[in-house]
């Protein structure tokens, strides 16, 4: 005889009237894309710390956008991270140096 698993939204105590509810207040689809669930429900995502519910999201933003140890600040950083350009990093490379010539003539 095998057990069956409940489904994961239900493991994190969301109803099945909750997951409309919340899919409804998204406007029908992940939190983060926008699209609407096709093959399969959206994700229930919560704070792994916590476990507090944060919203519904597709396979791809929950699994490979967010990831099981995403926190605020390394989305922040990867946010900046996308939104410099290679001639960002080389000017921020040059302002330090300048910085080090500075400080060395002054000692």
């Amino acid at each position: 005889m095998t057990a069956t698993r409940k489904p994961r939204a239900a493991q994190l105590g969301v109803t099945p009237d909750e997951y409309e509810r919340l899919l409804a207040a998204q406007g029908g689809g992940c939190a983060i894309c926008g699209n609407p669930p096709k093959t399969r429900r959206l994700d229930v995502d919560h704070d792994h710390r916590t476990g507090e519910i944060r919203g519904l999201l597709c396979w791809t933003c929950n699994h490979k956008l967010l990831g099981k140890y995403a926190t605020v600040e390394k989305l922040a950083r990867a946010a900046r991270y996308l939104s410099r350009t290679s001639l960002d990093v080389l000017a921020l490379e040059e302002a330090a140096r300048g910085a080090d010539d500075d400080w060395h003539e002054r000692q």
